[in-house]
């Protein structure tokens, strides 16, 4: 609490280089055990090197709480359940997106300190990414399919993990998503299937 504390204190002009004494001041130099390590210099290589970091660290203080050797798998974790509750109960579209980006900040920041601290291998990396795209997908799928249903566009069913959350279509990943290879800078590409047969039976229009 105390490292979040002078994190929330140091956004004057010189925040950056405030931030860096900060959490130096937190977590010593680089070692190997403790609560905090590895992340301690990877978090201020981060705040020092890398602007979009730098700039979500300032943002989001609030994902800098109870580091500790599981922090990152911890964030993940927080993330993917945020997504598959939105994919379940879908909320209005605005509500679930805002929630969606919030949690998209958790898995770059605890995915990129992960990596920065080489704690991750490279397939780690890219696989978090790709999964949380593909958890984010579902769930844009969810929130989409449950708006039209709210217009009479479609009828849905009670969710089921075997169809998802709109049954009749498929969506399949491509590129790097597809390959599970997304980095921090990846759109994401993907081909949308429909069954027409599927559609028919819940009352739907074919897109």
């Amino acid at each position: 609490q105390g490292f979040v504390r002078r994190i929330r204190g140091a956004r004057d002009g010189q925040w950056r280089a405030a931030m860096r004494q900060t959490v130096s001041a937190a977590f010593g130099p680089a070692q190997s055990s403790g609560p905090g390590a590895p992340w301690g210099d990877a978090i201020a290589a981060a705040i020092a090197h890398a602007p979009y970091l730098a700039r979500l660290t300032s943002r989001r203080v609030d994902l800098l709480e109870g580091i500790d050797a599981d922090w990152p798998e911890r964030l993940l974790l927080s993330a993917h359940t945020i997504a598959r509750d939105i994919t379940r109960a879908p909320p209005p579209i605005e509500e679930g997106m805002r929630a969606l980006r919030r949690a998209k900040d958790a898995v770059h920041l605890a995915t990129a300190i992960a990596d920065l601290a080489r704690a991750w291998p490279l397939a780690r990396v890219t696989g978090a990414l790709t999964d949380f795209a593909d958890a984010a997908l579902h769930a844009a799928l969810a929130m989409a399919a449950s708006e039209c249903a709210r217009r009479g566009d479609i009828k849905l069913a009670a969710f089921d993990d075997s169809n998802g959350a709109a049954p009749g279509f498929t969506l399949i990943a491509m590129g790097k998503m597809g390959a599970g290879e997304l980095n921090y800078s990846s759109d994401i590409d993907f081909s949308v299937f429909f069954d027409a047969e599927k559609l028919a039976a819940a009352n739907a229009r074919e897109p």
